[in-house]
């Protein structure tokens, strides 16, 4: 099994190399996001073949002269063709002739499975109620009683002859029919007490299993289930659609009443009062003072943003200045507000509660994690404060600029380090100048 080493600089390669990588069984292929990051994977493990992105890259002909000197005449390397023209076998069979191989056959190529199309849920549920009742009225039939044979023993019968009857013209011709007729009474007698039984019921039937009384009640359950799904999804769709009205409504009050109150001329507005004790005390540290009630609309409260670092509040696609004293002014209700810092990589997004007259304060400390290791034993500080020895891994430390010194035996290396959202990993080695 052969090591593959692919460059794949943001991820621009991954469909390609994951189309590849099926059609390379047996072989192992990683991937690096830069060169550098290729060139110490290099040095970990030596690869048979490099992949490398359709264009040059940073440091590309560093780790190309690196792959040179490798043991045994050197590491080859292909170029990646452009993800729109690539075929995944061509390409497979290139590799597997630079790394020595023959192509493989093309009854060893995988095959495109066909699948059948899917079937609607509905219509097999329709089926399987169908089946379930015709299984449930075949249960309810009374049994067919079995004809007795005809006993091979028995004397055949033949059929008594049929007289001939007469012409009726001839009949009446020869005997006139009488005068008078009187009708027979004819006395219904029945039968004999002892000889006589009434017909069984035609209701009486044979009852149902089990089995089929319980198919028959899970039909109609599914039935039932079906009808009514449409109902409650509709439902639902509506109750929140009036639970989302409900959310927002504190909104389009407080927007009305400040459009009114823009609106009003300034010799309507009434007379500010004087600040009381609670005005002139000041604010708490790490709290913005805010600013009296009368100055605020209706509805309307303040949020207030600190943070080590320059931050920018946005809410959707709507940007939300901050003043001179990093508060802004927001509807009353609840607000999904997003924090970034493009330049340090910082993104978060949260959800605030903005009360009416009041200031809704957030302490913002975005960090990232730092680990630092070296050829030798040595002790790491991070801005004057000591951290900890060398291997130093997951250390948090705020988003910015960072002076790190690592101290051994051998010497002293001072760092300068910007940290972003990214995690830093930093490697001394004190052998070498400085």
């Amino acid at each position: 099994m052969a090591l593959i080493l692919a460059v794949n600089p943001a991820s621009t390669q991954s469909a390609t190399l994951a189309r590849v990588a099926r059609q390379l069984q047996g072989h192992e292929l990683i991937g690096a996001d830069s060169c550098a990051v290729a060139m110490k994977a290099v040095d970990q493990r030596m690869p048979a073949l490099v992949l490398l992105p359709p264009t040059a890259t940073k440091g590309e002909a560093d780790l190309l002269r690196r792959l040179q000197s490798a043991p045994g005449g050197g590491v080859p390397s292909l170029r990646l063709p452009s993800p729109t023209s690539v075929d995944p076998r061509a390409l497979a069979d290139e590799i597997r002739e630079l790394l020595g191989e023959s192509p493989a056959p093309p009854a060893a190529r995988p095959v495109i499975e066909q699948r059948a199309p899917t079937t609607s849920i509905h219509l097999i549920m329709a089926a399987t109620a169908a089946i379930d009742w015709i299984r449930t009225r075949r249960a309810s039939w009374p049994p067919v009683p079995a004809t007795a044979p005809a006993s091979p023993t028995a004397p055949r019968q033949e059929p008594a002859p049929v007289p001939e009857l007469e012409p009726v013209f001839e009949y009446a011709a020869r005997t006139p029919p009488p005068k008078t007729a009187k009708p027979k009474t004819i006395e219904w007698e029945p039968p004999p007490a002892d000889t006589w039984e009434p017909p069984p019921p035609s209701w009486e039937v044979a009852k149902p299993s089990g089995p089929s009384r319980a198919s028959a009640a899970a039909a109609e359950t599914r039935q039932l289930i079906v009808a009514w799904l449409p109902r409650v999804a509709a439902l639902a769709v509506v109750a929140g659609l009036v639970w989302v009205g409900i959310g927002y409504w504190p909104r389009v009050v407080a927007g009305v009443s400040s459009a009114i109150s823009s609106k009003e001329p300034a010799g309507t507005a009434a007379p500010s009062e004087a600040p009381g004790p609670a005005a002139t005390a000041p604010a708490r540290e790490g709290r913005a003072a805010a600013p009296p009630a009368a100055s605020l609309p209706s509805g309307s409260g303040w949020l207030a943003v600190f943070s080590g670092v320059e931050i920018t509040v946005s809410e959707g696609t709507t940007a939300i200045p901050l003043d001179d004293r990093s508060q802004a002014m927001l509807p009353a209700g609840r607000h999904r507000l997003r924090f970034q810092n493009r330049s340090l990589g910082y993104d978060e997004i949260r959800t605030v509660q903005i009360r009416p007259t009041e200031t809704t304060t957030l302490n913002l400390t975005p960090q990232t994690t730092i680990g630092v290791t070296s050829n030798e034993p040595a002790e790491v500080s991070i801005d004057g404060a000591l951290v900890g020895g060398t291997p130093l891994k997951g250390h948090r430390i705020p988003l910015g600029t960072h002076s790190v010194v690592v101290r051994a035996a051998g010497g002293e290396r001072q760092i300068s380090v910007e940290a972003t959202s990214k995690p830093v990993q930093l490697e001394v080695d004190f052998t070498k100048p400085q």
